[in-house]
């Protein structure tokens, strides 16, 4: 298996380091237009920084994981955290 430890300060590093904080941050969704436009916002500003298409991909699942968590919690009546 080709596992890679990426070196302190490389794109990737940083970008896994900010997308961690992003990931802490918004895990329990909220429904509020803050809470969204806030998670777009850091979302898109993370995405603009490093300008990849992994990254983005990533970015994008997280959006849409905090998505349907909140979903599944409305439709079951339940809190999402």
């Amino acid at each position: 298996m080709g596992e890679v430890r990426f070196e302190k300060g490389s794109k990737e590093f940083c970008f896994f380091r900010e997308f961690w904080n992003l990931v802490q941050r918004y895990y329990i969704p909220e429904d509020t237009e803050e809470y969204w436009q806030s998670l777009d916002d850091n979302a898109n500003e993370l995405a603009e920084k490093y300008d990849d298409k992994f990254f983005d991909a990533l970015l994008i699942a997280f959006v849409k994981a905090m998505s349907d968590k909140l979903y599944e919690g409305k439709r079951n009546g339940k809190q999402t955290d």
